[in-house]
Protein backbone atom coordinates (compact mmCIF):
# COMPACT_ATOMS: atom_id res chain seq x y z
CA UNK A 1 0.00 0.00 0.00
CA UNK A 2 1.41 3.39 -1.01
CA UNK A 3 1.20 6.53 1.10
CA UNK A 4 -1.51 7.94 -1.19
CA UNK A 5 -3.52 4.72 -0.88
CA UNK A 6 -3.06 4.80 2.89
CA UNK A 7 -4.37 8.38 3.05
CA UNK A 8 -7.34 7.51 0.84
CA UNK A 9 -8.15 4.47 3.01
CA UNK A 10 -8.14 6.52 6.21
CA UNK A 11 -10.28 9.23 4.63
CA UNK A 12 -12.80 6.62 3.53
CA UNK A 13 -12.96 4.70 6.82
CA UNK A 14 -13.08 7.76 9.08
CA UNK A 15 -15.24 9.90 6.76
CA UNK A 16 -12.60 12.62 6.41
CA UNK A 17 -11.56 14.72 3.47
CA UNK A 18 -8.36 13.72 1.70
CA UNK A 19 -6.73 16.88 3.02
CA UNK A 20 -7.65 16.07 6.63
CA UNK A 21 -6.45 12.48 6.32
CA UNK A 22 -3.17 13.57 4.73
CA UNK A 23 -2.52 16.06 7.56
CA UNK A 24 -3.10 13.27 10.07
CA UNK A 25 -0.68 10.92 8.33
CA UNK A 26 1.95 13.65 7.98
CA UNK A 27 1.55 14.45 11.65
CA UNK A 28 1.98 10.79 12.60
CA UNK A 29 5.17 10.48 10.54
CA UNK A 30 6.54 13.71 11.99
CA UNK A 31 5.85 12.71 15.62
CA UNK A 32 7.37 9.24 15.22
CA UNK A 33 10.46 10.59 13.40
CA UNK A 34 11.08 13.31 16.01
CA UNK A 35 10.69 10.82 18.86
CA UNK A 36 13.18 8.38 17.32
CA UNK A 37 15.72 11.11 16.59
CA UNK A 38 15.53 12.26 20.20
CA UNK A 39 16.17 8.72 21.44
CA UNK A 40 12.64 7.74 22.41
CA UNK A 41 10.68 4.72 21.29
CA UNK A 42 7.07 4.89 20.15
CA UNK A 43 4.64 2.19 21.29
CA UNK A 44 1.19 2.12 19.71
CA UNK A 45 -1.21 -0.41 21.16
CA UNK A 46 -2.67 -2.51 18.36
CA UNK A 47 0.12 -1.63 15.91
CA UNK A 48 3.59 -2.12 17.37
CA UNK A 49 6.71 -0.39 18.65
CA UNK A 50 9.21 1.78 16.76
CA UNK A 51 12.68 2.01 18.27
CA UNK A 52 16.31 2.65 17.31
CA UNK A 53 19.03 0.07 17.91
CA UNK A 54 22.78 0.09 17.42
CA UNK A 55 24.45 -2.49 15.18
CA UNK A 56 28.06 -3.09 16.34
CA UNK A 57 31.08 -3.10 14.10
CA UNK A 58 31.63 -6.48 12.45
CA UNK A 59 33.66 -8.29 9.82
CA UNK A 60 32.25 -8.90 6.37
CA UNK A 61 33.09 -9.70 2.77
CA UNK A 62 32.75 -7.37 -0.19
CA UNK A 63 30.62 -9.44 -2.62
CA UNK A 64 32.17 -7.71 -5.64
CA UNK A 65 35.83 -8.38 -4.76
CA UNK A 66 35.69 -11.12 -2.13
CA UNK A 67 37.90 -8.94 0.07
CA UNK A 68 37.45 -9.12 3.84
CA UNK A 69 36.37 -5.77 5.24
CA UNK A 70 35.40 -4.13 8.50
CA UNK A 71 31.76 -3.01 8.49
CA UNK A 72 31.44 0.05 10.74
CA UNK A 73 28.88 0.32 13.48
CA UNK A 74 25.53 1.64 12.32
CA UNK A 75 22.20 2.76 13.71
CA UNK A 76 18.94 1.36 12.43
CA UNK A 77 15.23 1.76 13.08
CA UNK A 78 13.51 -1.37 14.38
CA UNK A 79 9.78 -2.08 14.27
CA UNK A 80 8.20 -4.86 16.31
CA UNK A 81 4.61 -5.35 15.19
CA UNK A 82 1.60 -6.70 16.97
CA UNK A 83 -0.01 -9.89 15.72
CA UNK A 84 -2.74 -9.13 13.11
CA UNK A 85 -5.02 -11.43 15.11
CA UNK A 86 -4.88 -9.16 18.16
CA UNK A 87 -8.13 -7.51 19.18
CA UNK A 88 -8.14 -4.07 17.56
CA UNK A 89 -10.63 -2.45 19.98
CA UNK A 90 -7.85 -0.81 21.92
CA UNK A 91 -5.90 0.27 18.86
CA UNK A 92 -6.77 3.93 19.31
CA UNK A 93 -4.56 4.32 22.40
CA UNK A 94 -1.10 5.71 21.58
CA UNK A 95 1.72 6.22 24.04
CA UNK A 96 5.20 7.63 23.55
CA UNK A 97 7.44 5.87 26.06
CA UNK A 98 10.85 7.39 26.88
CA UNK A 99 13.77 5.00 26.57
CA UNK A 100 17.47 5.01 27.35
CA UNK A 101 18.95 8.38 26.35
CA UNK A 102 21.93 6.55 24.89
CA UNK A 103 19.88 5.32 21.92
CA UNK A 104 21.52 6.51 18.67
CA UNK A 105 19.87 8.81 16.14
CA UNK A 106 18.06 7.55 13.06
CA UNK A 107 20.60 6.66 10.31
CA UNK A 108 20.62 8.72 7.15
CA UNK A 109 22.68 6.40 4.92
CA UNK A 110 21.96 2.90 3.64
CA UNK A 111 24.50 0.23 4.61
CA UNK A 112 25.14 -0.89 1.02
CA UNK A 113 27.77 -3.45 2.00
CA UNK A 114 25.29 -5.11 4.35
CA UNK A 115 22.57 -5.08 1.67
CA UNK A 116 24.94 -6.64 -0.89
CA UNK A 117 25.96 -9.33 1.58
CA UNK A 118 22.30 -10.07 2.36
CA UNK A 119 21.39 -10.39 -1.33
CA UNK A 120 24.27 -12.78 -1.90
CA UNK A 121 23.43 -14.87 1.17
CA UNK A 122 19.70 -15.04 0.39
CA UNK A 123 20.24 -15.93 -3.28
CA UNK A 124 22.75 -18.67 -2.43
CA UNK A 125 20.52 -20.12 0.29
CA UNK A 126 17.43 -20.08 -1.92
CA UNK A 127 19.35 -21.70 -4.76
CA UNK A 128 20.77 -24.38 -2.46
CA UNK A 129 17.49 -25.28 -0.74
CA UNK A 130 14.25 -24.08 -2.33
CA UNK A 131 15.25 -24.23 -6.00
CA UNK A 132 17.01 -27.58 -5.73
CA UNK A 133 13.87 -28.94 -4.11
CA UNK A 134 11.76 -27.53 -6.93
CA UNK A 135 13.94 -29.28 -9.52
CA UNK A 136 13.69 -32.57 -7.63
CA UNK A 137 9.90 -32.32 -7.44
CA UNK A 138 9.70 -31.45 -11.13
CA UNK A 139 11.85 -34.45 -12.10
CA UNK A 140 9.72 -36.73 -9.95
CA UNK A 141 6.47 -35.51 -11.53
CA UNK A 142 7.89 -35.67 -15.04
CA UNK A 143 8.99 -39.26 -14.59
CA UNK A 144 6.01 -40.62 -12.67
CA UNK A 145 3.06 -38.66 -14.07
CA UNK A 146 4.20 -37.80 -17.60
CA UNK A 147 6.40 -40.83 -18.41
CA UNK A 148 9.24 -38.44 -19.33
CA UNK A 149 7.16 -37.02 -22.19
CA UNK A 150 8.73 -33.58 -22.62
CA UNK A 151 6.10 -32.33 -25.07
CA UNK A 152 3.18 -33.33 -22.83
CA UNK A 153 4.79 -31.86 -19.71
CA UNK A 154 5.72 -28.62 -21.50
CA UNK A 155 2.23 -28.05 -22.87
CA UNK A 156 -0.15 -25.65 -21.10
CA UNK A 157 -3.09 -27.71 -22.28
CA UNK A 158 -5.40 -28.13 -19.26
CA UNK A 159 -6.08 -31.77 -20.27
CA UNK A 160 -3.21 -33.17 -18.24
CA UNK A 161 -3.00 -36.86 -17.19
CA UNK A 162 -5.91 -37.73 -14.96
CA UNK A 163 -3.64 -38.76 -12.06
CA UNK A 164 -1.81 -35.43 -12.22
CA UNK A 165 -5.11 -33.55 -12.14
CA UNK A 166 -6.15 -35.63 -9.14
CA UNK A 167 -2.88 -34.75 -7.44
CA UNK A 168 -3.44 -31.03 -8.06
CA UNK A 169 -6.93 -31.21 -6.58
CA UNK A 170 -5.76 -32.61 -3.25
CA UNK A 171 -6.47 -30.16 -0.43
CA UNK A 172 -3.65 -31.56 1.71
CA UNK A 173 -1.04 -30.74 -0.94
CA UNK A 174 1.44 -28.11 0.26
CA UNK A 175 1.96 -26.51 -3.16
CA UNK A 176 -0.46 -24.68 -5.44
CA UNK A 177 -1.29 -26.57 -8.67
CA UNK A 178 0.18 -23.72 -10.73
CA UNK A 179 3.48 -24.14 -8.87
CA UNK A 180 3.49 -27.86 -9.60
CA UNK A 181 2.81 -27.17 -13.26
CA UNK A 182 5.75 -24.77 -13.40
CA UNK A 183 8.05 -27.31 -11.75
CA UNK A 184 7.09 -29.95 -14.32
CA UNK A 185 7.69 -27.57 -17.22
CA UNK A 186 11.09 -26.54 -15.82
CA UNK A 187 12.06 -30.21 -15.46
CA UNK A 188 10.94 -30.94 -19.04
CA UNK A 189 12.87 -27.90 -20.22
CA UNK A 190 15.99 -29.20 -18.48
CA UNK A 191 15.66 -32.46 -20.44
CA UNK A 192 15.24 -30.43 -23.62
CA UNK A 193 18.43 -28.47 -22.86
CA UNK A 194 20.29 -31.71 -22.11
CA UNK A 195 19.22 -33.18 -25.43
CA UNK A 196 20.78 -30.19 -27.18
CA UNK A 197 23.98 -30.25 -25.07
CA UNK A 198 23.22 -26.96 -23.33
CA UNK A 199 24.85 -26.51 -19.91
CA UNK A 200 22.48 -24.34 -17.87
CA UNK A 201 23.93 -24.95 -14.40
CA UNK A 202 24.80 -21.27 -14.03
CA UNK A 203 21.19 -20.20 -14.65
CA UNK A 204 19.09 -19.71 -11.54
CA UNK A 205 15.72 -21.39 -11.11
CA UNK A 206 14.08 -17.99 -11.64
CA UNK A 207 15.76 -17.71 -15.05
CA UNK A 208 14.65 -21.23 -15.97
CA UNK A 209 11.08 -20.62 -14.80
CA UNK A 210 10.97 -17.50 -16.97
CA UNK A 211 12.28 -19.42 -19.98
CA UNK A 212 9.40 -21.94 -19.82
CA UNK A 213 7.15 -19.13 -21.03
CA UNK A 214 8.53 -19.57 -24.54
CA UNK A 215 8.38 -22.81 -26.60
CA UNK A 216 11.15 -25.41 -26.62
CA UNK A 217 12.45 -24.63 -30.11
CA UNK A 218 15.47 -23.35 -32.02
CA UNK A 219 14.84 -19.80 -30.84
CA UNK A 220 15.04 -20.88 -27.19
CA UNK A 221 18.26 -22.79 -27.92
CA UNK A 222 19.74 -19.66 -29.50
CA UNK A 223 18.62 -17.46 -26.60
CA UNK A 224 20.03 -19.78 -23.93
CA UNK A 225 23.30 -20.19 -25.82
CA UNK A 226 23.56 -16.41 -25.81
CA UNK A 227 22.94 -15.85 -22.09
CA UNK A 228 24.70 -18.80 -20.43
CA UNK A 229 28.10 -17.18 -20.99
CA UNK A 230 27.01 -13.90 -19.43
CA UNK A 231 23.85 -14.41 -17.39
CA UNK A 232 21.72 -11.24 -17.31
CA UNK A 233 19.78 -10.21 -14.18
CA UNK A 234 16.48 -12.04 -13.89
CA UNK A 235 14.43 -8.90 -14.48
CA UNK A 236 16.32 -8.15 -17.70
CA UNK A 237 15.57 -11.64 -19.03
CA UNK A 238 11.94 -11.39 -17.91
CA UNK A 239 11.48 -8.09 -19.75
CA UNK A 240 13.08 -9.50 -22.91
CA UNK A 241 10.82 -12.55 -22.89
CA UNK A 242 7.80 -10.36 -22.17
CA UNK A 243 8.56 -8.22 -25.22
CA UNK A 244 9.11 -11.26 -27.43
CA UNK A 245 5.87 -12.86 -26.32
CA UNK A 246 3.85 -9.69 -26.76
CA UNK A 247 5.07 -9.32 -30.35
CA UNK A 248 4.39 -12.97 -31.28
CA UNK A 249 1.02 -14.12 -32.69
CA UNK A 250 -1.40 -15.50 -30.10
CA UNK A 251 -1.19 -18.97 -31.67
CA UNK A 252 2.55 -19.07 -31.02
CA UNK A 253 2.15 -17.86 -27.43
CA UNK A 254 -0.23 -20.70 -26.54
CA UNK A 255 -2.93 -18.21 -25.52
CA UNK A 256 -6.44 -19.58 -25.08
CA UNK A 257 -9.78 -17.73 -24.88
CA UNK A 258 -9.62 -18.27 -21.11
CA UNK A 259 -6.39 -16.22 -21.00
CA UNK A 260 -8.13 -13.37 -22.82
CA UNK A 261 -11.14 -13.54 -20.49
CA UNK A 262 -8.93 -13.46 -17.39
CA UNK A 263 -6.90 -10.56 -18.77
CA UNK A 264 -10.08 -8.53 -19.33
CA UNK A 265 -11.35 -9.36 -15.83
CA UNK A 266 -7.98 -8.49 -14.24
CA UNK A 267 -7.88 -5.18 -16.12
CA UNK A 268 -11.38 -4.34 -14.90
CA UNK A 269 -10.42 -5.18 -11.30
CA UNK A 270 -7.33 -2.95 -11.48
CA UNK A 271 -9.46 -0.06 -12.76
CA UNK A 272 -12.04 -0.54 -10.00
CA UNK A 273 -9.34 -0.53 -7.30
CA UNK A 274 -7.57 2.54 -8.69
CA UNK A 275 -7.54 5.64 -6.49
CA UNK A 276 -7.06 7.84 -9.57
CA UNK A 277 -10.74 8.89 -9.97
CA UNK A 278 -10.93 10.00 -6.34
CA UNK A 279 -7.67 11.94 -6.22
CA UNK A 280 -8.01 13.49 -9.69
CA UNK A 281 -11.03 15.46 -8.46
CA UNK A 282 -9.38 16.48 -5.19
CA UNK A 283 -8.12 19.99 -5.98
CA UNK A 284 -6.73 20.48 -2.47
CA UNK A 285 -4.68 17.29 -2.74
CA UNK A 286 -3.25 18.43 -6.09
CA UNK A 287 -2.57 21.96 -4.82
CA UNK A 288 -0.43 20.60 -1.97
CA UNK A 289 1.83 18.61 -4.30
CA UNK A 290 5.47 19.62 -4.60
CA UNK A 291 6.30 21.06 -8.07
CA UNK A 292 8.70 18.22 -8.92
CA UNK A 293 6.08 15.63 -7.97
CA UNK A 294 3.49 17.38 -10.14
CA UNK A 295 5.82 17.10 -13.11
CA UNK A 296 6.42 13.39 -12.54
CA UNK A 297 2.72 12.63 -12.09
CA UNK A 298 1.86 14.71 -15.16
CA UNK A 299 4.27 12.69 -17.33
CA UNK A 300 2.94 9.38 -16.02
CA UNK A 301 -0.67 10.51 -16.42
CA UNK A 302 -0.04 11.39 -20.07
CA UNK A 303 1.51 7.99 -20.70
CA UNK A 304 -1.41 6.31 -18.94
CA UNK A 305 -3.90 8.27 -21.05
CA UNK A 306 -2.18 7.09 -24.22
CA UNK A 307 -2.21 3.46 -23.09
CA UNK A 308 -5.84 3.75 -21.97
CA UNK A 309 -6.77 5.07 -25.41
CA UNK A 310 -4.96 2.12 -27.03
CA UNK A 311 -6.82 -0.33 -24.79
CA UNK A 312 -10.14 1.36 -25.53
CA UNK A 313 -9.55 1.00 -29.28
CA UNK A 314 -8.54 -2.65 -28.76
CA UNK A 315 -11.74 -3.31 -26.77
CA UNK A 316 -13.83 -1.71 -29.49
CA UNK A 317 -12.10 -3.83 -32.16
CA UNK A 318 -12.68 -6.96 -30.06
CA UNK A 319 -16.35 -6.13 -29.55
CA UNK A 320 -16.86 -5.62 -33.29
CA UNK A 321 -15.06 -8.89 -34.07
CA UNK A 322 -17.10 -10.85 -31.51
CA UNK A 323 -20.38 -9.35 -32.62
CA UNK A 324 -19.53 -9.99 -36.25
CA UNK A 325 -18.73 -13.65 -35.51
CA UNK A 326 -22.09 -14.38 -33.91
Amino acid sequence: MTKAEFVAKIANEKELTKSQAEKGVEGFISVVSDALVSGDKVSIVGLGTFSVVARPQRKGINPRTGEKIEIPASKVVKFKGWSPSENRKGAATTAIVPSDNQLPAVPEEVDNVLVNEAVQFINETVSRTIYNGALQIGDYLLENFFNDDIAAASSRNPRKPVSFRALCSREDLSLHPATLGEMVRVAAQERFFHQHNLDTDNLSYSHKAELVKIPNDDHKIQLVSEIVGHVPPYRVLAERIKQERSSAPATERQISPRHLLKDIQDSENRIEKSILPQLAADTEFIRRMRPEMKIRILEEARRLAEKAAEHQRACEDLIRALEGGE
